[in-house]
């Protein structure tokens, strides 16, 4: 079973009674390790809301020298430009964005889009592999719940050794993941409780 890794947790200001009704993610890990990600959630608000958090946990638990930094953000909702606010938490460890405005209160159904590059994603391999990319697809920290998820990794090699993971470390579940022996990993979910990561682990032939 794979742990979970150390990549960015996220949570919501909606509280328990908003839901993630499609949860849709598409990863590209280039051969330098820079990774570009876009988010697309359809977010539904029973009750009225400003908006939403995204959280980046930005420790390395591989190399304690290293920060995983989002860079060029951005967010849309509805497929307009999105307010929203920056600022970090526990002397920097978390960066976090407040996404909505005040002054905007939301209910129904939304479609959020938060695209961002974190460099440096890739890391030294195991076991025979020259890299790994070991990273929480979903994170760790969405307070909602998620209907289902389909998770798109695209990858400078061919992918080895592959593992993946819904739950945390030990109590983790393996879950289904298409792509072993390409360079395109496709993973789907059906629900997941709030808190619940889905991570993946696979090993690449690149420097």
């Amino acid at each position: 079973k794979v742990a979970t890794s150390h990549c960015a947790c996220c949570c919501s200001t909606s509280g328990e009674s908003s839901t993630i009704t499609d949860y849709k993610a598409d990863f590209t890990v280039k051969s330098d390790g820079d990774l570009d990600a876009v988010e697309t959630l359809t977010v539904n608000f029973p009750i009225s809301r400003h908006g939403i958090f995204r959280f980046f946990d930005t420790r390395d638990q591989n190399d304690p020298h290293n920060r995983f930094l989002p860079e060029h953000v951005s967010i849309q909702r509805d497929g307009q430009p999105e307010t929203y606010e920056r600022q970090t938490k526990t002397r920097g460890r978390y960066v976090f964005y407040k996404i909505g405005s005040a002054g905007t209160l939301l209910d129904g159904s939304h479609v959020y889009r938060i695209a961002y590059t974190i460099p440096g994603a890739l890391s030294k391999g195991h076991d025979g592999d020259r890299t790994q990319f070991y990273w929480n697809l979903i994170p760790q920290g969405w307070q909602m719940p998620i209907d289902e998820s389909t998770l798109t990794v695209h990858l400078p090699a061919a992918a080895e050794h592959l593992q993946c993971a819904v739950g945390l470390g030990t109590s983790a579940d393996p879950c289904v993941v298409q792509g072993d022996g390409i360079d395109t990993l496709t993973i789907r979910t059906g629900g997941l409780q709030p808190n619940t990561p889905v991570t993946v682990k696979v090993g690449l032939q690149v420097p």
